[in-house]
């Protein structure tokens, strides 16, 4: 279990925080089971159109081709944009995690390996 401090929307407007795990976790499960003083909608960079992707209810606006199916889906170590109602504090949960896979890269780009030298 990880703990993170959340300040309310009126005196931050967006969090940033990421997936701490080696696997995808659920959007969904993360907010509602546990941390609902999060709104719940989420917003995530897509490198691959080069804009940002929200989830909001189920419905998942501007993402990546592929994606339908696995809306709340964030991948390992991703990072995803909050906004919190109150001052407080959010967990991440071993029963966060998803055994889904990712349908695509179009949230890292490029799939193939890549070397630094």
């Amino acid at each position: 279990m990880l703990l993170l401090t959340l300040k309310d929307s009126s005196v931050h407007e967006y969090t940033l925080l990421a997936n701490p795990y080696p696997s995808q976790i659920s959007f969904v499960t993360f907010q509602y089971n546990y941390n609902s003083i999060i709104i719940p909608t989420m917003w995530i960079f897509s490198t691959s159109y080069d804009n940002f992707s929200s989830y909001n209810g189920g419905i998942l606006t501007n993402y990546p081709a592929g994606y339908a199916g696995t809306e709340d889906c964030i991948a390992s170590g991703q990072a995803f944009f909050v906004q919190a109602s109150t001052n407080s504090s959010v967990t991440f949960h071993e029963t966060d995690k998803m055994t889904t896979t990712i349908p695509s890269n179009g949230y890292f780009g490029l799939s193939n390996n890549k070397r630094l030298f």
